[in-house]
């Protein structure tokens, strides 16, 4: 399992912002203003990942914007790069 360093980067970001689950998963909207000028190809990044099943996609509220999270099975892979910790992260 290898991740190019925009996926990592998604990564990074998801588990950052403590979205590990549909119920706290964060809008394409909070992630294309944060992360759209750092990545080119960001839609891309994010289908490639889904396809992948290392994030998820879901929908929510009354106008069903669709949102991302991680799976917690990418916690280890980020824990074993150095890029997270329990109680630490480190930006990229």
């Amino acid at each position: 399992m290898g991740f190019t360093e925009d996926e990592e980067r998604v990564l990074v970001y998801l588990v950052q912002h403590q979205c590990l689950s549909a119920p706290c998963a964060k809008r394409l909207e909070a992630i294309e203003r944060d992360l759209g000028p750092k990545i080119s190809s960001l839609g891309e990044v994010l289908r490639t990942l889904v396809n992948g099943r290392w994030i998820g996609v879901t929908k929510k509220g009354s106008e069903g914007k669709i949102c991302y999270y991680a799976s917690t099975s990418v916690l280890p892979y980020l824990r074993g790069r150095g890029l997270w910790s329990p109680g630490r992260l480190h930006r990229l």
